[in-house]
């Protein structure tokens, strides 16, 4: 239910005409009709019912600002797996707002039953929205349609906590046919409220740490069972510096809203996700209707077509006395890759295609020098070291 006031509607008097009416009462006709009109008010009032209008486009304003309140969003039907067996968990009726018979409903009720002043309640006229997912369709999901693990098992406690949480987040996921996955929204806001920890990310070329590091390797290993799934790819983006658990050209980022993976289930059946970590290992496997041939076969491969060596970057810290040097950031090289789709028949090699490219950018290691002194001579010692950009140069000085 909503509360609207009356002023939003645009109501108008839709019967003015009665006042001239009622000022003419007694004052028309021949002298009986007159002299009957004045004896009738002695014994009894005479009633003018007022009628109103409302303004058809404020209703409808006042609808559709409304509808969002009003409507119950129908839930979809699901899916459950355990000990490798799907169960079907229904969905339940929404229901919707008629937009234009409820305007003809308060059209209706403000020229005929409104009594100005008075408030009243209005019985809206709304349609049943049936849930996707019936029992038959979302029977069609048991085929592995395609599958990926990645291995974490030298993150620290932060970052593994974050990834077995993503995991969980998009466990249980149903698609059904033409919809949008999202991993950003399926697995954010990135807080400890959610379940994130702090860990290591990257960010402008360098790493830093922030709640829910770690979860590209979740849209990673997802996005490499998705794509042998032979899902539609909406949107992918390579992180800015190369990772180490998966080939070049085959990771997926997440980054604020501007670093998304999205997936379109282009199968005529629904989709089921299963995340879930064991061992270190975090799995993803897509299960749905398989209508590809037994005997075709996809796999993707890496090709590195360049590398950049990266450089040593000195920061001075006055903290420290000369003679003091510590790596605050390891190095990365950097890349440039692609990564090729290939199908074979029988064993036998019937396309490879370029299915997506990437560049990587190197990242320098990052060394703090300590400065602090007293002598001048060294100091000028120690700047000109730095300024050569050799670390054995720095640690002889």
């Amino acid at each position: 239910t909503v509360q609207v006031p009356v002023s939003q509607m645009g109501i108008s008097w839709g019967n003015p005409e009665i006042a001239e009416e009622a000022a003419g009462l007694g004052k028309s006709g021949n002298l009986i009709t007159r002299y009957k009109a004045m004896k009738d008010l002695e014994n009894e009032d005479k009633v003018y019912e007022l009628s109103y209008e409302a303004d058809e486009a404020m209703i409808s304003q006042v609808l559709e600002s409304n509808a969002q309140t009003l409507n119950t969003e129908a839930k979809d039907g699901g899916l459950t797996r355990e000990n490798g067996n799907f169960t079907v968990v229904p969905g339940s009726q929404g229901v919707s707002i008629n937009i234009e018979n409820s305007k003809e409903i308060l059209e209706k009720y403000f020229s005929s039953e409104w009594k100005g002043a008075s408030s009243g309640t209005v019985e809206l006229a709304a349609d049943v929205v049936e849930p996707r997912g019936s029992e038959e369709e979302l029977g069609k999901v048991k085929d592995l349609l395609g599958g990926f693990h990645t291995s974490y098992s030298s993150s620290g406690a932060g970052r593994s906590k974050n990834v077995e949480n993503g995991a969980s987040l998009i466990n249980g996921s149903v698609v059904y046919p033409g919809d949008t996955f999202s991993v950003y929204e399926a697995v954010s806001p990135f807080d400890a409220e959610h379940g994130y920890e702090l860990a290591g990310s990257y960010e402008n070329g360098t790493t830093v740490e922030t709640y829910g590091g770690g979860i590209c390797q979740v849209s990673t290993t997802l996005y490499n069972a998705v794509i042998r799934a032979e899902l539609e790819i909406a949107e992918r983006f390579n992180h800015s510096m190369i990772v180490s658990y998966v080939d070049p050209s085959a990771d997926a980022a997440i980054a604020g809203t501007y670093k998304d993976l999205k997936f379109v289930n282009n199968t005529d059946a629904p989709i089921y996700i299963e995340g879930y970590t064991e061992g270190r290992q975090l799995y993803f496997n897509v299960f749905g209707e398989e209508t590809r041939p037994a005997n075709r076969e996809v796999s993707f491969v890496s090709e590195t077509l360049s590398t950049t060596e990266p450089g040593t970057q000195y920061q001075a810290s006055s903290g420290h006395a000369i003679g003091y040097m510590s790596q605050k950031q390891s190095s990365h090289t950097g890349y440039t890759a692609r990564l090729w789709k290939v199908v074979t028949v029988d064993g036998v090699e019937e396309s490879r295609t370029e299915f997506n490219s990437s560049r990587y950018n190197p990242s320098n290691k990052i060394l703090a020098v300590g400065v602090g002194t007293d002598n001048p001579e060294a100091a000028a010692q120690m700047a000109a070291a730095i300024a050569t950009g050799d670390e054995a140069t720095g640690r002889h000085t």
